[in-house]
């Protein structure tokens, strides 16, 4: 019987964890769109193609932003998963934290979401946090 290839969109997946998240679903076989800010910086995402190369599924790369809206719904064509890991991340010359990095986030997540609402396809979604989430500022990172 022939495998079912799934197809999933990942956010973030040029991060740390999102990079491991795009590594194992593409040596499971399954097909991933990562979504990314700006398509041009390859240094980002390379080592995720070479991954590709070698592995069972497909990698696609599709630009989008977390803050315009609609800008997710190319990415999530044919997708039946969504893994949501995207997410603002500032170590420095953070002045408003309500302004730099909740509102980003929570508005990012609710374009993502909002996309999904408007794709058939998708069946699931796995939304990740952040490490921000659990420190105050800076000075607890550095303990």
């Amino acid at each position: 019987m022939e495998k079912q290839m799934s197809t999933v969109m990942v956010t973030g997946g040029t991060g740390y964890i999102g990079s491991w998240v795009v590594k194992y679903l593409l040596e499971d076989g399954v097909h991933v769109h990562l979504t990314i800010r700006d398509k041009s910086k390859k240094e980002k995402y390379d080592h995720l193609l070479e991954i590709a190369q070698v592995s069972e599924g497909e990698l696609k790369i599709f630009e989008a932003d977390l803050l315009k809206k609609g800008s997710y719904l190319l990415a999530m064509e044919g997708c039946d998963r969504v893994f949501h890991i995207a997410s603002p991340f500032l170590i420095s010359n953070i002045k408003n934290p309500q302004k730099q990095l909740i509102e980003p986030a929570l508005n990012g997540t609710r374009n993502v979401l909002g996309s999904v609402n408007e794709t058939t396809s998708i069946t699931k979604v796995l939304l990740t946090s952040s490490v921000v989430a659990i420190f105050g500022d800076n000075s607890e990172m550095a303990q």
